[in-house]
């Protein structure tokens, strides 16, 4: 209705008129989403504090907000821990709830309401979100019009001169700056080429607009149909055919993998080789302490593997499901392979999951177990690690899952049901409506219903 309206609509104005009155008047942009909304919107409540997301989670309620890590949230109600762990908050225009756990406050806001002078007092009173109370002068620096000293010790006592000069060679320097040509242009000419091998996943993944790398699509996928043989990721390839595969995926080619059906293990060392070479590893370096925590924890291994999971920033998290669902693949073939899911973990697992503090020497060696050990167990739970749930539906649970209850949205709650007046009278005296009554006495009704008018249709 609204396309053959707006077709009308330029076949009476013609060009006299373009899209962009119309779409103003209709209070919408030229994706359709509604650019005005109502006072009353949960996305105009006001903001008490903002935060980033450090666990990734995901919606299960039409009430509830997807978080991924890295994202900013503006909180609107942050409840006390013993009250409730659900926060509500605004994520972009969604509004919802979402564990508080997932997120962390950025800085502490004080708005200052009275501050007497140093030799008075060295007291201020102000305001902490909801909090209002009395602190320390000494613990807090003026935002605005004051620089902070922290702030001023950095700025130069007399400024750098400015150099005048108008030269030649200055202007043709100024000229080439700016006409320099973009990335974009450098790339389409050929001359500047993204590398594969030792690139920041993130990164690599936005430059080429893919969720998983292709490389570790072509390559699982292959050994998947090829692969599976004997000793499969554990033996090396050809050092010559592996370096060949590696410069043609570093060349932005698709390499012809069907060459190396009689060398499946070269596909394999440049799958690992891939991951191996990556600036941060795909468990990252900044959550190695937590996996290893983690797995020491044999009693609730599952709960914190899965919550240190979902802290992975979303490129790690998207390519490590992929390859543990494809390393799970190959576990249940290990009759034909020998290799089974421990065999794969210990062959994996310096790929995957490493320590900048004890990368050599011997600590390494001793770390080795529990890289394995990790790797391991997120092979063997693939489907439970790679929930979406807040916590997986396993035994061991239930006093968590129970302290983690959300309350109710008012929001999504359903409407409440009227009653009729013979069902509000019986339930004020104890009894049952009366079915067939269709009428009510003279002076019959609660007592406490107050008199009113209307208007009856005489027959």
């Amino acid at each position: 209705m609204l396309a053959h309206y707006l077709n009308r609509f330029s076949e009476i104005a013609g060009d006299r008129i373009n899209c962009g009155p119309v779409l103003n008047w209709m209070e919408i942009d030229n994706h359709g989403n509604r650019l005005v909304v109502g006072d009353d919107s949960a996305i105009n409540i006001p903001a008490v504090a903002a935060a980033h997301v450090i666990q990734r989670y995901v919606a299960q309620a039409p009430d509830e907000i997807t978080l991924q890590v890295g994202d900013i949230v503006s909180v609107i109600d942050m409840p006390p821990a013993e009250d409730s762990l659900w926060w509500h908050g605004k994520r972009g225009f969604e509004v919802g709830f979402f564990p508080s756990q997932c997120v962390e406050l950025i800085g502490d806001i004080v708005s200052v309401i009275d501050m007497p002078p140093a030799e008075d007092s060295l007291w201020w009173h102000g305001k902490r979100g909801f909090e209002v109370g009395f602190f320390p002068s000494q613990c807090v620096e003026l935002i605005g019009d004051i620089v902070p000293q922290a702030v001023a010790s950095k700025i130069p006592k007399t400024p750098k001169p400015v150099l005048r000069r108008h030269g030649k060679l200055i202007t043709f320097l100024r000229s080439f700056l700016v006409q320099r040509p973009t990335k974009g242009g450098l790339k389409q000419r050929g001359i500047l080429r993204e590398r594969v091998f030792g690139c920041d996943l993130g990164e690599h993944l936005l430059n080429t607009s893919q969720d998983v790398p292709d490389l570790v699509k072509a390559c699982t996928k292959f050994i998947e149909e090829y692969g599976v043989v004997d000793g499969i990721y554990r033996l090396s390839g050809v050092a010559s055919n592996i370096h060949r595969l590696r410069d043609e995926f570093d060349s932005e080619k698709s390499p012809e993998l069907d060459e190396f059906k009689k060398d499946i293990h070269c596909v394999t060392a440049v799958c690992k080789l891939y991951f191996r070479e990556l600036p941060n590893p795909l468990l990252t370096y900044q959550l190695y302490d937590r996996f290893a925590v983690a797995v020491a924890d044999e009693e609730n291994r599952l709960m914190h593997i899965h919550g240190t999971v979902q802290q992975l920033p979303p490129p790690h998290y998207r390519t490590l499901e992929y390859l543990i669902k494809h390393l799970s693949k190959m576990a249940e073939m290990e009759e034909k392979t020998g290799m089974n899911t421990k065999n794969l973990a210990i062959v994996w697992a310096p790929n995957l999951l490493r320590s900048k503090e004890i990368e050599s020497g011997a600590a390494a060696f001793m770390e080795i177990r529990v890289q394995a050990v990790v790797v391991e167990y997120l092979i063997r739970n693939m489907d439970l690690i790679f929930n979406n749930k807040l916590f997986p539906d396993v035994p061991g649970l239930a006093v968590a899952k129970e302290h983690m209850q959300r309350p109710k949205s008012v929001i999504m709650s359903l409407p409440t049901k009227l009653l009729s007046l013979e069902e509000a009278q019986a339930r004020t005296q104890n009894i049952e409506p009366d079915k067939e009554k269709k009428y009510i006495e003279v002076g019959g009704g609660p007592a406490a219903l107050q008199e009113y008018h209307t208007v009856i249709d005489v027959p």
